[in-house]
């Protein structure tokens, strides 16, 4: 990594992941379902879909309209949308990244890049939460 000293600053250049957070490719090369459920924090799960597992974090409480983040892409994670996770005081809220992208399992078989499959995994989260609207 390169660093730059500048008076009293050392500057280090930005990585897209904060907090030491590190998505589970990159915390080891030989990723696996066991280091996935090593690697989550509260609120987060990473639950099957065709072609893998997507991850995904729940946060915030009350009865208000819950909210599912979708991030753009493709192979975009949804780190950028952490801060409308502060949506959560008056309902649930949902952060999560789509199979190929973020903390999500990486695609290896590239026909499962469309449309119609990224729709039906977002059904297939919509469901699990039981989020009808």
């Amino acid at each position: 990594m390169l660093a730059i000293r500048w008076g009293n600053w050392l500057l280090l250049p930005a990585v897209g992941l904060d907090d030491g957070e590190k998505t589970p490719q990159q915390a080891s090369p030989s990723y696996g379902v066991g280091m996935a459920d090593r690697l989550r924090g509260p609120g987060e799960t990473m639950p099957p879909a065709r072609g893998g597992r997507i991850w995904y974090k729940q946060s915030g409480v009350g009865t208000g309209t819950p909210v599912v983040l979708l991030h753009g892409g493709p192979g975009a994670g949804s780190f950028y949308l952490k801060p409308f996770e502060a949506l959560g005081d008056d309902r649930l809220v949902v952060r999560y990244d789509q199979l190929g992208a973020g903390k999500s399992n990486r695609l290896a078989d590239t026909t499962l890049m469309n449309i119609p499959r990224f729709v039906e995994e977002l059904d297939s989260l919509r469901r699990t939460l039981e989020i009808d609207r």
